[in-house]
């Protein structure tokens, strides 16, 4: 296989990985408890005006396809077979906050918010990997590498009329490519930083966030990804207008400018260019609007419908926008009724089931974007503080556009017809707690990608690559948390 068919099939991995994040909680890189704070935490450690959350997880199971290969002959000639493996990872967490004295309230009894609110959290994750062929056990020694990161949050006045929110982060993400060498991993660094301004008239029925502005950049440890290397410029709006009790009109819309570092900073990469890696800038418009709420004390719903369109330029390869409807769609069933429950209050903790449907678009890394389809489930269950359980799954189409490299002198143009992808994703997580800071616990995940084989050559059918795979990870673990 020539090289550039081999990076062609990483662009289109790590794309599916950065999306596959936003929707579950990563096998590597995090945990369910981590971003899932009354599912997580115990009582904390009161430090002054601060409270402090500590918590250390070890889980020790087993990955039938670390590296997401196909089982296929054309995948075995040309990254390998598939390799599963015993692993054990560990991850510690430290959350701390300022306290919210209303909490120690007794019921009735209303206090004012506090002028300040604060957060700070750090996680990290380390795996050690037992191969379960001798033969692999250099290649699965090499992906042992810590990840993690940490961040800021503060909002000003809280609650107030008016109030200013600023946050900053970092975050390390070690993810392996299906090569299973680290000169073509996707490790990369990503800085985050924001800051908003949100207007609460009168008692906060209404509440506008006019001004928002977020920066993420993102940069990749291994220097043959140099173009990929971006500023995620995004200024947002949001607003909520709660005409009932527990139901809002919700409105969103932000403003997104994709700059990949070469042109951001004025300097093209060093080398001679590949123009398969080069990417289009491009500008992104998304706008939703729609209703979130409680129709009765035990039914949730949220609608949101809107437009997105996307401007790439002509920099490198002949652009493709999107210029499509987007939406989202939830319906939840508590299990136990929630009369106290506001709009916009997330289901965290409680017992419930849910159904949902998502569209949108992301930007990527093989050609401009991506369209995703996705509808699923999800349950969770909580009884007498003792035992936790949720059971989510999906299915997406994932939708690429066409791509083609416009043509160099003495070269033909390149063209690969646009492709798609059905995936399906399922993840189960258990916890019994015999004492209230001690959990033990088990992980099942399940992932598929039912995919065709994607030609990268209009002449030459045998250079291409099989993107499908079938992966399970199943891990057994104890925690202690605070």
């Amino acid at each position: 296989m020539k090289s550039w068919s081999k990076l062609a099939v990483l662009l289109g991995a790590i794309t599916w990985s950065g999306m596959a994040r936003a929707q579950a909680p990563d096998a590597t890189n995090g945990q369910p408890w981590i971003s899932d704070r009354a599912l997580g935490e115990g009582p904390g450690i009161r430090v002054g005006d601060f409270e402090l959350h500590p918590g250390l997880a070890a889980e020790f199971g087993y990955d039938s396809n670390f590296f997401q290969r196909a089982d296929s002959e054309i995948e075995r000639d040309t990254m390998g077979p598939v390799i599963d493996t015993l692993r054990l990872r560990i991850t510690p967490s430290l959350t701390l906050r300022n306290l919210d004295r209303r909490a120690s309230l007794a019921p009735g009894e209303r206090g004012a918010p506090p002028k300040i609110k604060f957060q700070l959290a750090a996680d990290a994750a380390y795996n050690e990997f037992f191969a379960l062929d001798s033969r692999y056990t250099s290649m699965l020694n090499r992906q042992r590498r810590l990840s993690g990161g940490a961040g800021a949050d503060l909002v000003l006045l809280p609650e107030r009329p008016w109030s200013v929110d600023t946050r900053v982060a970092y975050r390390r993400t070690v993810e392996p490519s299906n090569l299973g060498s680290l000169a073509g991993d996707f490790d990369r660094h990503t800085l985050g930083a924001g800051a908003g301004l949100t207007w609460r008239p009168g008692g906060g029925l209404f509440e506008w966030r006019f001004v928002g502005y977020d920066l993420r950049a993102t940069f990749f440890e291994d220097t043959g990804f140099d173009s990929f290397n971006n500023l995620d410029h995004r200024f947002e709006t949001r607003g909520r207008w709660k005409f009932l009790p527990r139901s809002a009109l919700v409105y969103d819309a932000h403003y997104q400018l994709i700059r990949y570092t070469g042109d951001a900073l004025g300097t093209p990469p060093a080398g001679p260019r590949n123009r398969l890696t080069d990417q289009n800038n491009g500008d992104i418009i998304r706008a939703r609007a729609g209703y979130s709420g409680l129709l009765t004390p035990r039914l949730g719903v949220t609608a949101l419908g809107g437009w997105a369109a996307s401007f790439y330029d002509q920099r490198i390869q002949p652009s493709l926008n999107f210029d499509d409807f987007i939406a989202h769609a939830e319906l939840t069933w508590f299990l136990n009724a929630q009369p106290r429950l506001q709009p916009g209050f997330a289901s965290v903790g409680l017992s419930s089931i849910a159904v949902g449907y998502d569209r949108n678009f992301l930007n990527g890394y093989l050609g401009n974007f991506y369209q995703r389809d996705r509808g699923y489930a999800a349950v969770t269950y909580s009884f007498a503080g003792r035992f936790v359980s949720a059971l989510s799954g999906g299915l997406s189409h994932i939708s690429y556009p066409d791509f083609s490299l416009a043509p160099l002198p003495n070269e033909p143009r390149f063209t690969r017809p646009g492709f798609s992808e059905n995936r399906i994703d399922a993840m189960f997580f258990g916890e019994y707690r015999p004492a209230p800071t001690v959990g033990i616990n088990t992980t099942v995940r399940y992932d598929r990608n039912f995919s065709q084989v994607v030609p990268f050559s209009e002449t030459d059918p045998d250079i291409g690559d099989d993107l499908s795979f079938q992966r399970w990870s199943v891990f057994l673990g104890a925690r202690w948390f605070m």
